[in-house]
């Protein structure tokens, strides 16, 4: 049952048990709740008891209150995510950044943060913080690792219904200056290795075989011997050491499926290794019962596995102790790519040496769904990102169980003759419009050029696809009449409604950035509204809030009177249902807005405009076509095409005379009329009456 107190603050604090935890505690959810000025006794007695059955209601739901402090849900997190699904380097890794995240953000409760608390945050780090060790600036690196774990917190408050936006989607890591990595040349690298001769066995080897292999440092402390090929002077990465302050030292996977690799060796390695076998065979004979054997190639004194950090600083120490610079461990990795590029080795089999892409025979799914994981959801938008996602599985069906490198250019475009001539849309059952035939087509070169660059395969077959030309479809959009009937109609409809048409058809905005409004772009002085951000929706995400599709598509456009008036008296009704709904109100302060002010779903407009065509007797041409209308407009009244292209939000006037060719061609057709009939008359013949007069 609710429980409700009165604070001196004059607010109501209301408190609802959810039960116990695994350990025993209670859990206690809070809600706060203020009366209006001007509110009676009695009606502040009848509206808390109403907010406390309410809240009581949504507390027995599951629904959870965002009012947690930053820092008590973080740490939810790494009990209920993070423990069991990222990799113990990774959950270390998070667990540091907490040293300067919780100082800064922690005490803050989730819903009140905003993204400006955010970006001062990384700002300030970025241009302040230092490194506790060694007192020197932060890399770039690091700030962007504190950054992400911020959004993985409230990426993981969305999922579970405590927030509608993730404010990180909106902060920027400063771009610093581009640093060359510091690598030693070959005259250094000759030196060391001639000094190398006169140190232990274990070093002299770890050192070389880093050079000559690039592998990484968890991959070299994870060889095995039976990872050995003596026959035929190969060696396979297949595991990786690891160690954390938790686990100690540990075995782990390689950094991803393709990491597993296998590369051949000069005869001067294996030499080495069979010398540096045969010395550690001895040296666990003399040991004796306390040699723990584990078929590790590097090793500690009883054959346990080598801490990750003895390689770094045993370097350091011999780098300093024979006056060489010391560039890091790493730096070895580097210089065997510089060596490869350097001896004219091409550069897709580079690639395939450092990150494990040689062997050829992956499968396209296989490959794909790499892609998708390490490429597509780090880079790509959320929505292009889905989108890819839907497409797969008609790419799979025709090529997926297929090798990479045995596709061919033939077999890919028999693919996109199929979807041109055959392909249907699952949900309507309608053609493919010939857009979605080229997202499949471009998902599949994106896929491929990825594989060209980590060596899979050595052409792009799709460069020689073509999609078969269709008829010329003409954008469907409203006439004149039809218009005017629709916003007759309109009058009589919601003001949400209202005002959200009325923008699309005299702005030619898109749906993302309708929905993205919010009131402080609403300039009422000067009649202008401002675009900056867009609303967007994914299943995995629920609606959150984006960038604009391109820098151009932020701009400004000025309204006439009528416009803004409507949005007025939108505001003051928008205003009245936050007062009426009181605790259970969102402010956003989003034009367009659910019941209770979250952001509106992408989806209702749409629906909305469906059914309110179909009881009105009115074609039904999508959300969209409302852009293409303000075009025509546009278009037809002769406004130049630069101005056209920035109203619309295009990256380059060719988007808009690609998209709108059509219109353009008929408006041009139009003046070529114009002219010509203007010519005809100044040079009509005279009849022979007139030449006479």
């Amino acid at each position: 049952m609710a429980t409700i107190r009165k604070r001196k603050s004059g607010t109501y604090e209301i408190k609802v048990s959810c039960g116990y935890d695994i350990n025993g505690k209670q859990i206690i959810q809070y809600k706060h709740w203020k009366p209006d000025d001007g509110m009676t006794k009695k009606q502040i007695e009848k509206e808390v008891n109403r907010q406390a059955v309410l809240f009581e209601e949504e507390c027995k739901k599951g629904k959870i209150t965002a009012s947690i402090k930053f820092q008590n849900f973080a740490e939810q997190w790494f009990q209920e995510y993070a423990s069991i699904n990222l990799r113990p380097t990774s959950y270390e890794r998070m667990r540091q950044t907490t040293q300067r995240v919780y100082p800064a953000l922690g005490h803050m409760k989730l819903d009140i943060i905003t993204a400006r608390h955010i970006q001062s945050f990384i700002s300030d780090l970025y241009r302040n913080g230092k490194n506790q060790r060694n007192g020197k600036p932060l890399s770039r690196k690091t700030v962007v690792h504190h950054l992400n774990f911020i959004s993985d917190i409230f990426s993981y408050a969305v999922q579970m219904d405590m927030l509608s936006d993730n404010p990180c989607r909106r902060v920027r890591v400063p771009k610093g200056e581009s640093q060359e990595k510091e690598i030693y040349t070959i005259q250094e690298i000759e030196q060391i290795f001639k000094t190398l001769e006169n140190e232990p066995l274990k070093y002299r080897l770890y050192i070389m075989l880093a050079v000559y292999s690039g592998f990484r440092r968890s991959e070299m402390l994870g060889l095995e011997w039976k990872d050995i090929d003596f026959t035929n002077n190969i060696i396979t990465v297949k595991r990786t050491s690891q160690y954390t302050k938790a686990k100690g030292i540990y075995t782990d996977t390689t950094k991803t499926k393709r990491s597993k690799r296998t590369i051949k060796f000069p005869q001067l390695i294996m030499d080495l290794l069979k010398d540096f076998r045969i010395e550690q065979l001895g040296e666990a004979e003399r040991i004796g019962s306390k040699w723990i054997d584990n078929d590790r190639l590097f090793v500690k004194w009883n054959g346990e596995p080598m801490n990750p950090q003895t390689p770094y600083g045993w370097f350091r120490e011999f780098c300093k102790h024979n006056g060489f610079r010391f560039c890091d461990i790493h730096s070895l990795r580097h210089l065997h790519a510089s060596l490869l590029i350097n001896a004219g080795i091409d550069v897709m089999f580079e690639e395939a040496c450092m990150h494990g892409y040689q062997n050829r025979a992956v499968k396209f799914e296989e490959f794909a769904e790499e892609w998708f994981e390490e490429y597509a959801r780090p880079n790509l938008r959320n929505t292009t990102y889905e989108r890819l996602l839907q497409l797969r599985k008609r790419v799979y069906a025709a090529i997926g169980h297929m090798r990479m490198d045995k596709i061919t250019p033939r077999q890919i475009q028999a693919f996109v003759n199929t979807l041109s001539k055959d392909g249907a849309n699952e949900r309507t059952g309608k053609p493919l419009a010939p857009k979605t035939i080229r997202h499949n087509l471009s998902l599949i070169s994106d896929i491929f050029t990825y594989a060209l660059k980590m060596g899979v395969v050595s052409e792009n077959p799709c460069s020689k696809v073509t999609i078969p030309k269709g008829e010329p479809t003409e954008k469907k959009i409203y006439t004149l009449e039809e218009i005017e009937k629709f916003l007759m109609l309109l009058n009589d409809e919601p003001l949400k409604y209202r005002t959200f048409f009325n923008l699309a058809i005299y702005s030619g905005f898109r749906r993302g950035e309708l929905l993205g409004l919010e009131w402080k772009d609403v300039d009422f002085e000067n009649n202008i509204i401002k675009i900056r951000r867009t609303s967007n929706y994914t299943a995995q995400q629920g609606v959150y809030t984006d960038t604009t599709k391109t820098r151009k598509s932020q701009r400004t456009l000025k309204f006439p009177q009528e416009i803004m008036d409507m949005l007025k008296e939108y505001k003051a009704e928008q205003d009245e249902q936050a007062l009426k709904y009181g605790d259970k109100w969102v402010e956003t302060d989003r034009l367009y807005t659910k019941w209770n002010g979250e952001p509106m779903q992408n989806g209702t407009p749409y629906f909305w405009l469906g059914e309110f065509c179909e009881k009105h007797d009115l074609p039904f041409y999508g959300l969209h076509s409302f852009r293409h209308l303000f075009a025509s407009f546009l278009v037809n009244n002769g406004v130049d095409i630069v101005t056209v292209s920035g109203a619309l939000g295009h990256s380059t006037v060719s988007t808009t005379t690609n998209v709108y060719c059509h219109m353009i061609e008929d408006a041009q057709a139009k003046v070529s009329d114009a002219v010509s009939n203007a010519l005809n008359f100044n040079s009509k013949k005279p009849t022979p009456g007139e030449e006479s007069a």
